[in-house]
């Protein structure tokens, strides 16, 4: 028992000096330890495993930044939201979310093509160096499709989120669905961006999707950038409505903005979408011609009249009606 207690906690063996001879009888043997003892991997075995684990795991953060099935099931939750609550006033809107929706349906489709390709042209490689320079090349090409298709969804389908909805609920809704969307489409794009100019690696890869999600990326100037397009995108997002003068919509829907703001209420107790719609599809001259749009009666003509004519009479001017 001395024995096995001062041997259990030596660290070297060097300078060890027994006083006496350990004979057979002192030593046991356990079935448990033989089995042990007998289960374990060579170092090149366990040197094989590990690369082919590395290479596994390779795989599967290429898919992982590929993938658009987080992003997909985003947008189908919007799409079912636009088809419930803003297919009436936002037709365009809809259908055009609806349409870009099932492309990234058949996004999915391709990668998951991809993926079967990558393990045919795997199955027979004899070690994870000679899988990894086999499939270099299709990696590469993977990650530029990719690149496009998703830049494309952003391009595309950002400025449709920016819409305005009356009901508190729905919007509020709406706001966490868009805010999930723009947060994945955006890292799509961003760690894909990395990965076209340094290639794929599996340290580049989880940096880039870190670096975004923490914010370290976002230097002074990418956020005056980020400032400047999200500015586009409300002043671009009333081309979705189906109105002759979008332009004016696009200043009713700041205005309105800035009114509930100020007089903290609800967007629908200053004005309706519905209104908002009349007044930049009719262009209302008089208060008696504004008392003509829909959801406009006497106590918002009252409250607000003033204020939409002389908006309406400035974009006359500037558009030259």
């Amino acid at each position: 028992g001395q024995v096995y207690v001062a041997l259990s906690r030596c660290r070297t063996l060097e300078g060890l000096v027994l006083s006496s001879r350990i004979s057979s009888s002192c030593t046991f043997d356990d079935c448990h330890v033989e089995s042990f003892n007998d289960r374990q991997l060579s170092e090149t075995q366990v040197r094989a495993n590990y690369e082919m684990s590395a290479f596994q795991y390779y795989i599967d953060m290429l898919h992982d930044m590929l993938s658009p099935k987080q992003l997909y099931e985003v947008a189908l939750r919007l799409d079912h939201f636009h088809r419930a609550y803003i297919v009436k006033l936002l037709p365009k809107v809809a259908d055009q979310w609806n349409e870009y929706t099932r492309r990234l349906d058949g996004l999915a489709d391709v990668h998951t093509r991809f993926k079967v390709q990558l393990e045919r042209m795997t199955t027979n490689a004899r070690s994870s160096s000679e899988a990894t320079a086999l499939i270099a090349d299709r990696v590469a090409k993977a990650v530029d499709y990719f690149a496009a298709q998703y830049e494309e969804a952003a391009e595309n389908m950002l400025p449709m989120l920016d819409i305005e909805i009356d009901n508190k609920e729905h919007a509020k809704e709406h706001q966490e669905l868009a805010g999930q969307f723009e947060s994945i489409v955006g890292l799509k794009n961003a760690c894909l961006s990395h990965v076209k100019a340094e290639g794929f690696t599996v340290q580049d890869y989880q940096k880039a999707k870190y670096d975004y999600l923490l914010g370290n990326a976002e230097t002074a100037k990418s956020k005056e950038k980020n400032k400047k397009k999200k500015q586009e995108r409300k002043t671009a997002v009333a081309t979705n409505y189906n109105v002759r003068y979008p332009e004016l919509l696009s200043r009713l829907i700041i205005w309105r903005r800035n009114k509930y703001e100020e007089l903290g209420v609800p967007a629908y107790v200053v004005m309706s979408q519905k209104s908002l719609l009349g007044i930049a599809d009719r262009l209302p001259c008089t208060p008696e011609e504004l008392s003509h749009i829909s959801g406009i009666g006497k106590n918002r003509l009252k409250m607000f009249g003033e204020e939409l004519l002389v908006l309406v009479r400035q974009f006359r001017e500037d558009s030259g009606i």
